[in-house]
């Protein structure tokens, strides 16, 4: 997987500076702006987020997923991610699966999954980073998780870190303390 291309998730280069990002967006905090329109929309996401340093350009991209609507076992929201999970192994290699409760949770039923997950005491996602995949020589890592709306709904959450993130936060953090 060494000689795949670098990466462009949902069309967004690691390094494209703001002028250059080729969508409507606007701009959430420093840095970091959102868009419903990005290069490249994937059907099971609506909303897009990403953070762009003044000089390092492009570094982090985060997908939302539609709401899903599901049981208090949450299956529906699984299986959607298990479905994702299996493509983008087909593309990055094998991830690492995440599924645990926080030790002391009272949601350790299988029909407290979601009041778990809302609660941020069930977790359920995956990772791949450069230690477990061959990844793009650009990307660093990459997270497929979910997050709860209420008991009956739910999202899918796409990560992407690219190579140049500890710069560019380092960047950021600068230009915030005035050092830049």
């Amino acid at each position: 997987m060494s000689d795949k291309k670098d990466a462009k998730p949902f069309g967004f280069s690691s390094g494209t500076l703001l002028e250059d990002i080729d969508c409507d967006f606007k701009e959430l905090a420093n840095c970091i702006y959102t868009t419903s329109t990005p290069p490249n929309k994937h059907g099971k996401f609506e909303e897009y987020i990403f953070k762009v340093a003044p000089v390092s350009g492009l570094y982090w991209v985060k997908a939302l997923g539609k709401t899903i609507s599901t049981d208090s076992t949450g299956f529906l929201l699984q299986q959607e991610l298990d479905s994702m999970q299996a493509r983008l192994n087909k593309v990055y290699g094998n991830s690492e699966s995440i599924s645990f409760s926080t030790h002391g949770t009272i949601w350790n039923e299988p029909q407290d999954f979601m009041m778990g997950l809302l609660s941020n005491e069930i977790f359920y996602a995956a990772s791949w980073n450069t230690e477990n995949c061959n990844l793009p020589s650009n990307l660093k890592s990459i997270y497929l998780g979910l997050s709860a709306i209420d008991r009956d709904s739910g999202y899918m959450v796409l990560e992407y870190s690219f190579t140049n993130e500890d710069d560019a936060e380092e960047e950021v953090q600068n230009s915030e303390d005035g050092i830049l």
